[in-house]
């Protein structure tokens, strides 16, 4: 899936549970980077010497800043 496919998506989902939950957290430049590290991963695997190695592969820091978001799934 192409990356504005995804974000499209995800921004229409989101969109939607904005309207229907008051509590919903508005979107954030945080959030969308999380995505881009997601579907990154999800779109990219590792390679090695004998083939693909089943890894997520973490996107250029000029994408996405994946330490970042690396560091939030850690604290939690």
């Amino acid at each position: 899936m192409k990356l504005n496919e995804y974000l499209y998506e995800k921004i229409y989902a989101e969109s939607r549970k904005m309207f229907q939950d008051e509590e919903c957290e508005p979107l954030s430049s945080d959030s969308i980077e999380k995505w881009i590290v997601d579907w990154y991963g999800a779109s990219f695997k590792e390679i090695g010497c004998d083939g693909t190695i089943p890894k997520a592969r973490k996107p250029p820091m000029w994408l996405a800043d994946w330490r970042k978001v690396w560091e939030r799934k850690q604290k939690k």
